[in-house]
């Protein structure tokens, strides 16, 4: 097994308590920060509110001194110091209106907020405090200018939100050498959440309401051609930008996936007929195809533009990037990503014209048709000498999966055989077609949907939804199994010309447990968790998973690490881990970091960071649990402090 680097490699114990000191270091004030944030949230009637003012007046005052002591020495925990500081500061604007209510609105705390976060980031630079700015200039617009009617620009709230989002773009690309930014996170999160996402909303506005019946208000029919028009330009815009002036190639991908959803958005209300509908998929498909050639056209370009070696797959051919993942080719992520964002829709679409044209009116039927579409698919992506062939084939697979499910789900809902049958259909479809093909985004496909549907049929209640102990029981425990599960076919795939295989279902694993995780954070019941052992020890074994996972990442060092930080820094994250019990989700996400630290992929990491801040919004909104959100933050604030010890005694030996 691989670590992070050639210094982890050697098994440094500096290098290794300087990378974990900064990660440990950084949860603990994700962990500090939310504790103060519920602690003030609920109102604690035991302390008066002149003692909470000054508590947290306090604690602000001492992270400022902190924070400026440690930014004046350059130290690298200043930003560490800094976000706490940050959050301190949201919590005592929201504390001192809670006590003295003010009157102000929201957009004023957001606001005033963001402008006492600027001296620190202009201090710190920051590429996360830049981002916590943007955030909070967004939800300042938001609040001012209402909540209703965001997502379909009923009063231009879309339009607004995307020129705000393109001006900070461009102030960020203005000051990219000022910030501190070596993963461009600004950037690819501006331009993609802020600019590319809405101008797809913009677009899916104005293909609903150029339809008839959808009102005949003149400055509606405005909207609804003047608002898509805009968004056209806007992905225009970032692509012509990031493909010929600043070369970023994931932008540029996520800017043609943004473009190919959009055509698919604005034609497919307008499609009349079956054959319609199969002529958008395939034009989607087609618009896919030309995309990722397109990419691996600029990254040959660019790679020659500096002198580097081409890498052998993108010499080979568009689609032969993923066939190079069955060995140590570092395909990158964002061409995946655009495949896979293609490849669901458009199937989707496919599946449901060739239902519709077909009259596929019953289970038998979709399964046939399934079957007929999948078996010569994985043949002809097997034998096809060139890319298109073997694109078209992995096409008619994936076809012929998603039918083959909905004719599952079809006999589950009539009730016709038993569940065995149902899921040896299931695993029989999915098998044949994620061990017949040799695409990454079809083996992410199915195995996705074998995952996901099957850990539906297998729910004690599928068809009801009710807060029954043994349905959150089911749902805590499949959660765990998944992460397991997810977990092992991950280290499988660190292994030499096995990541192809096993990497696709590591990542569905992965996903599906995030959404059980979710479920049983949001929607139990108190009386599911009040002295249930079952759910409590299947939270209990996700919370401590990732520390489990770093012990073992760590043993596996050599030559080995002391016994000291290869089983003490492991013990103190388990028992850490027990103060996030009640969010799965988090320990969902600390699981994704730990397996991309130890398979030296970025990408879980990034993906693993919107599933903790939704895990720590899911616990605080989940008003069940025991104790309320005073127990809720005694717990997570014991965790930041055996975290923050922990750092502390890490951080001892490197400065």
């Amino acid at each position: 097994m691989q670590v992070v680097s050639s210094q982890t490699d050697a098994g440094d114990p500096v290098q290794w308590r300087r990378i974990l000191a900064l990660g440990i270091g950084f949860l603990s004030v994700l962990l500090a920060g939310s504790a103060l944030v519920f602690w003030i949230a609920s109102n604690w009637p035991q302390m008066s509110p002149d003692g909470r003012l000054r508590l947290v007046q306090g604690v602000l005052a001492l992270l400022v001194c902190v924070t400026t002591g440690l930014a004046w020495r350059g130290s690298p925990w200043a930003e560490h110091a800094a976000g706490l500081a940050a959050l301190a500061t949201g919590a005592l604007l929201a504390l001192t209106g809670q006590i003295y209510q003010t009157g102000a609105d929201a957009w004023e705390l957001f606001f005033a907020w963001a402008m006492l976060l600027l001296p620190w980031l202009v201090l710190l630079r920051s590429a996360v405090l830049a981002l916590l700015w943007v955030l909070l200039l967004n939800l300042t617009y938001v609040t001012w200018a209402g909540t209703s009617s965001i997502l379909w620009w009923g009063d231009w709230f879309g339009l607004a939100l995307m020129l705000l989002n393109g001006a900070l773009l461009a102030l960020a690309e203005g000051l990219r050498t000022w910030l501190r930014d070596p993963w461009h996170l600004a950037r690819r999160v501006l331009a993609g959440c802020g600019v590319l996402f809405w101008a797809c909303s913009a677009i899916m506005q104005g293909s609903f309401g150029g339809l008839d019946g959808w009102g005949s208000d003149g400055l509606w029919q405005w909207q609804g051609t003047v608002g898509p028009g805009l968004g056209v330009l806007a992905i225009g815009a970032v692509y012509v930008f990031y493909a010929r002036v600043r070369r970023d190639l994931a932008v540029v991908s996520m800017a043609l996936l943004a473009g190919i959803v959009s055509a698919g958005l604005w034609l497919g209300p307008r499609v009349s007929s079956e054959l319609g509908l199969i002529g958008l998929a395939v034009v989607m498909l087609l618009l896919g195809m030309l995309a990722v050639k397109h990419v691996l056209w600029l990254r040959q370009h660019e790679a020659a533009g500096d002198g580097s070696a081409d890498p052998a797959w993108v010499t080979r051919g568009a689609l032969d990037a993923e066939t190079a993942l069955a060995g140590d080719a570092a395909v990158p992520w964002y061409l995946i990503a655009l495949r896979v964002g293609v490849l669901i829709p458009a199937v989707s679409l496919l599946a449901v014209g060739v239902g519709i044209a077909f009259r596929l009116d019953t289970a038998a039927a979709v399964l046939g048709a399934g079957a007929v579409a999948m078996l010569p698919g994985l043949f002809i992506s097997r034998t096809a000498g060139r890319a298109l062939g073997r694109e078209f084939g992995g096409v008619l697979a994936a076809l012929g999966l998603l039918l083959c499910a909905a004719g599952v789900v079809w006999l589950a809902v009539d009730e016709s055989g038993g569940l065995a049958l149902h899921l040896a259909l299931l695993l029989a479809a999915g098998g044949v077609v994620y061990a017949g093909t040799r695409q990454f985004a079809v083996r992410l496909l199915a195995a996705g949907v074998v995952l996901g549907i099957g850990c539906y049929l297998t729910f004690p209640q599928r068809w009801g939804w009710h807060d029954e102990p043994l349905m959150f029981d089911g749902l805590a425990w499949r959660a765990v199994f998944f992460v397991v599960f997810g977990a092992a076919a991950w280290l499988l795939s660190m292994r030499a010309g096995l990541r192809l295989f096993w990497r696709p279902l590591g990542w569905a694993s992965m996903t599906v447990a995030a959404v059980l995780a979710g479920l049983v954070s949001e929607s139990a019941a108190g009386p599911v968790w009040v002295g249930r052992l079952p759910v409590h020890g299947a939270l209990a074994a996700l919370a401590v998973l990732p520390g489990v996972l770093l012990g073992a990442w760590m043993s596996t060092v050599r030559p080995a690490l002391p016994p000291l930080l290869r089983f003490g820094v492991p013990a103190v994250c388990c028992a850490a881990g027990l103060g996030w019990m009640g969010a799965p989700l988090l320990a969902v996400a600390l699981t994704g970091v730990v397996l991309g630290g130890w398979s030296r992929d970025r990408l879980p990491q990034v993906w693993s960071l919107p599933l903790a801040l939704g895990g720590i919004a899911l616990y605080y909104f989940n008003t069940t649990l025991d104790g309320g959100l005073i127990a809720k933050s005694v717990s997570l604030g014991l965790a930041a402090a055996a975290l923050a010890a922990l750092t502390g005694v890490l951080a001892l030996r490197y400065r």
